[in-house]
């Protein structure tokens, strides 16, 4: 009530209640917006590591089927070759 009383009192109080809320809430979102920030970050890092691996096994994939190619390509080959030798 003492506060009520003195308008110019009650005015600079209500300016440092203002500037607490404005900035409670200016960290609030700073908060909110670095955790979803992180958040995407660590979902990229995931998703990006999973393509990795999942890159990986698709060369090794590739690299074991090049090679298997290669051996049927020479089994029909000796086989060719065995097949004149008779």
């Amino acid at each position: 009530m003492e506060l009520s009383a003195d308008e110019r009192t009650r005015l600079l109080y209500e300016a440092r209640e203002k500037e607490r809320m404005d900035n409670e809430s200016r960290e609030e979102w700073a908060r909110d917006t670095g955790r979803a920030e992180g958040r995407a970050e660590g979902e990229k890092a995931e998703r990006e590591k999973w393509l990795g691996v999942v890159s990986e096994k698709d060369t090794n994939l590739t690299e074991q089927a090049t090679a298997l190619a290669e051996q049927a390509l020479l089994i029909a080959e000796l086989r060719s070759r065995l097949g004149e030798d008779k």
